[in-house]
């Protein structure tokens, strides 16, 4: 099953995140720029299987689809026929797809995404952390400046579904009498495990997940293959390039310790450090000298303390910090 099926397929049962619905209907634009009606082939096929759970609210949603889409589908040539209209009805049919897909994602987001209960934001500040347990007994540990969504309650024949921004640290509670998933998606990519102990990071220009325990499989946006991680594995990924990610082995302590109070730095890059300072703190940092970017740093620092870490960096790097308006200057 090639991605742009397997999103849709996703679409219909109910696993879909906000990301990948965006992705479908860049899709969409692509084909409509093609002149070729791929999506709403697809679309066409897998509306004609079965999907939902609730059969009513399941027919409710084809009538409204097939409404709008019969009388453009008989217009599609059987396969290996000459088409016998001209390009603009062609491309007429993808801008069809495209109200199609939002018809049944507005429908999808009504009945399903906030079906099952409330949805809970909780977001944090600057230089603040906050540990939650989820309503199947997951606990999460939710860095600085970040976002965790999710529904209040969630059915037994569903997956269990998070949406982040930021950084979290997730221990997935198992469910071994009904073979729940648990998925957690970025902008980037869909993390999907049974029950396993990991963390996600999408401060920066790529989402990054290292697996501290279990086994979880990565659904990477504009990607074909899931991509499968070992406990010790970091795997750093961005839709932005689509470049296949490398997996590497390193220290949980590297990037879980932020969850017990403390970011703890060994042989790390300055530029790393102040980039990590800058995303906990909301600070912003100028170095007088761009050799400095290059020192290795072994120290720990407070996540809820910015003054404190700032007193430790200076304290380490043996130099002066400065306030300035805005921003904090390195001598």
């Amino acid at each position: 099953m090639d991605y742009k099926s397997r999103l849709i397929e996703k679409l219909f049962e109910d696993t879909c995140s906000r990301e990948e619905l965006l992705l479908l209907l860049e899709l969409i634009r692509d084909d409509e720029d093609a002149g070729a009606p791929e999506i709403l082939k697809l679309l066409q096929e897998r509306i004609s299987r079965p999907s939902l759970p609730d059969q009513e609210i399941s027919n409710r949603i084809k009538d409204k689809i097939f409404s709008r889409i019969q009388p453009e589908v008989r217009q599609i040539p059987a396969p290996g026929k000459r088409p016998a209209m001209p390009m603009f009805p062609l491309m007429r049919l993808a801008a069809v797809a495209a109200t199609l897909l939002l018809v049944f994602a507005g429908a999808w987001l009504y009945f399903y995404q906030n079906g099952d209960g409330e949805t809970m934001i909780v977001s944090t500040a600057y230089g603040e952390t906050k540990s939650l347990v989820l309503p199947d007994g997951s606990a999460v540990t939710l860095n600085a400046n970040s976002t965790l969504r999710y529904n209040q309650s969630w059915a037994d024949n569903t997956s269990r579904q998070v949406w982040l921004e930021g950084e979290a640290f997730f221990e997935v509670a198992k469910k071994p009498a009904t073979g729940q998933k648990f998925r957690v998606s970025t902008s980037d990519l869909t993390v999907e495990v049974l029950g396993t102990i990991f963390n996600v990071n999408t401060y920066r220009d790529a989402t990054s997940v290292f697996l501290e325990e279990g086994k979880v499989q990565l659904e990477l946006l504009g990607q074909e293959i899931p991509l499968m991680m070992a406990p010790g594995e970091i795997v750093s990924y961005s839709k932005t390039t689509g470049a296949l990610p490398e997996k590497l082995q390193t220290q949980p302590i590297s990037h879980t310790s932020w969850k017990d109070g403390i970011m703890v730095f060994n042989q790390t890059p300055l530029e790393e450090v102040l980039t990590k300072m800058e995303e906990t703190y909301g600070i912003v940092f100028e170095v007088a000298d761009a050799n400095y970017l290059k020192f290795q740093i072994t120290t720990g620092l407070p996540v809820e303390n910015a003054a404190l870490a700032l007193s430790l960096l200076e304290a380490t790097l043996g130099t002066k910090i400065t306030a300035q308006e805005g921003y904090f200057r390195i001598e």
